[in-house]
């Protein structure tokens, strides 16, 4: 007797939550949930495509800033050198006799031109090397 009784609880224990499960999936219980999950995923991913896009505007402004400052690098290289090389032009002319000081100037910005960026206007020039093949 007592296994008739088991048996006709675990039934009624079971109607009644398949029925309660039946409920729950007719008044949209379950679909509110799963909606609720899906609308907190795509949450996530909205966060996490807004991170990656703001760090792509940190290195993109880095990359820029950088760019910059190696145009002004090059320019101010380009204006040296061309300094140089008009100082070259006017002290070797053909036609005047070069003085120590001209040929010093000469040697000087020869110098300069060929390495601008240790070179600054106004300092003293390396002595030239002497060695011969």
């Amino acid at each position: 007797m007592a296994s008739i009784r088991f048996v006709l609880v675990a039934v009624v224990l079971g109607l009644g939550l398949g029925g309660l499960g039946g409920y729950r999936l007719g008044t949209g219980d379950a679909a509110r949930s799963e909606l609720r999950d899906a609308r907190g995923a795509v949450q996530t991913a909205a966060d996490t495509l807004d991170a990656a896009r703001r760090q792509l505007d940190t290195t993109t402004r880095a990359v820029a800033q950088a760019a910059a400052r190696d145009a002004q690098t090059a320019s101010r290289h380009l204006t040296e050198a061309a300094a140089y090389e008009q100082v070259i032009a006017s002290a070797a002319r053909l036609d005047c006799n070069r003085d120590p000081d001209a040929f010093r100037m000469l040697v000087d910005a020869i110098g300069r031109a060929n390495q601008p960026r240790a070179a600054t206007p106004g300092a003293p020039a390396a002595k030239p090397s002497t060695t011969t093949a």
